[in-house]
């Protein structure tokens, strides 16, 4: 994928109570940077729900229409994403697979 959003959701709020998303645009390369407050500075740690949601399908012809999505509905919305993944408090690097 080479156009849309990738989306963390903190599965559960952390001990302060806090429970912000983060999200980030997918790269032409497939690469994406995640942004909770402030460009670029990541996700809260702890277990995320991740949603893939793909702003642009292949064979789309024009602005407007539609194709359909190389990645199934259930993957672009986080009560439904069966994706999770684990930030921890060091630099991450975390790819997101999509077998469907």
């Amino acid at each position: 994928m080479t156009s849309g959003r990738i989306l963390f959701v903190p599965s559960k709020p952390s001990e302060g109570g806090l429970s912000h998303p983060a999200s980030g645009k997918i790269g032409d390369d497939g690469s994406y940077t995640l942004t909770s407050y402030d460009e670029g500075d990541g996700a809260m740690i702890g277990e995320h729900k991740v949603a893939v949601i793909v702003t642009s399908a292949p064979g789309a012809k024009a602005p407007g229409t539609t194709a359909k999505s190389p990645v199934p509905k259930q993957f672009a919305d986080p009560e439904t994403t069966p994706l999770r993944k684990k930030v921890e408090p060091s630099n991450n690097i975390i790819d997101i697979n999509i077998d469907g």
